[in-house]
């Protein structure tokens, strides 16, 4: 299964060395967690469509992948934010070596925040990979960056 972004227009064809060039990123997963990808695109594919895809045709068997559990989780303009949420609080409370965290748009709620602290006190070492010099929203680097302060002194 893949996830991600898709850029396909000409400000994808660079690695966001500038304005005028954006970066995003694609996974591609394998194993059983397909099975919740293949869900959330039957779900999207019976709402446009009206069509309902099954069996094996579709959905091939999957097979195990890796020596890890994944869980996926789905958000989207329309709805799962709370589930997003709650899936980021439940596995930085859950983490207990590391947690690297990836957001282009990261913009930490006070929930968000105290459970990243807590994991420093619990001796986790916590990276968040955020946007460089450019970024498509102004607001959003602002309000980042007014939030990194507690973040930075606990070695965030």
């Amino acid at each position: 299964g893949f996830t991600g972004g898709v850029g396909i227009a000409d400000q994808w064809q660079g690695n966001a060395q500038d304005p005028q060039h954006w970066r995003d990123i694609h996974f591609r997963i394998q194993g059983p967690v397909v099975a919740q990808i293949q869900a959330a695109f039957n779900d999207n594919w019976i709402k446009t469509t009206g069509e309902v895809l099954n069996g094996p045709a579709y959905f091939p068997p999957l097979r195990p992948a890796g020596d890890m559990d994944a869980h996926l989780f789905i958000a989207s303009p329309a709805g799962g934010s709370d589930s997003m949420h709650l899936m980021y609080l439940m596995a930085i409370a859950a983490a207990e070596r590391t947690i690297d965290l990836a957001a282009s748009y990261f913009v930490p709620d006070p929930l968000i925040t105290k459970a990243l602290l807590s994991a420093r006190q619990r001796d986790v070492r916590v990276r968040i990979l955020v946007p460089g010099p450019y970024i498509d929203s102004d607001t959003v680097r602002i309000a980042s960056r007014r939030a990194w302060g507690e973040l930075l002194l606990a070695d965030v």
